[in-house]
């Protein structure tokens, strides 16, 4: 009997099982890339949520610091919350009312927030 043939039917398995494994990588790899958007995106909005509450207390313990700062208002230090590539921008926008400014990154995921509130209501 001749057994010649069964090397090139080897092969032939080899490579099914080479391709199979490349466009199992492929599937997966997509999926972890969509994974790592979600879970950036997750994170800026966990975290701009955390900054605006951060500004709504500071804003109600220091009423007198925001009023004497003027039109400009008070750039907040975001480094204390952990928060990478983040600012935070508190300022007077009329009587009873603060206007913060949020930005923060993480990954390819930006986000900038501008938001108005009372401080006796906690943002």
């Amino acid at each position: 009997m001749n057994r010649g043939n069964s090397k090139g039917f080897s092969l032939l398995i080899a490579v099914a099982c080479i391709s199979l494994a490349a466009g199992t990588l492929y599937v997966l790899a997509a999926t972890a890339d969509s994974l790592m958007v979600d879970a950036d995106r997750d994170c800026i909005e966990a975290s701009s949520r955390n900054l605006s509450a951060s500004a709504a207390a500071w804003a109600r313990q220091n009423a007198d610091t925001l009023a004497a700062a003027g039109e400009g208002g008070v750039a907040l230090e975001a480094a204390p919350l952990e928060i990478p590539d983040a600012s935070l921008h508190v300022a007077a926008a009329g009587p009873g009312t603060v206007e913060v400014r949020i930005e923060c990154r993480r990954g390819r995921a930006t986000c900038r927030r501008t938001a108005t509130f009372a401080p006796a209501e906690g943002g």
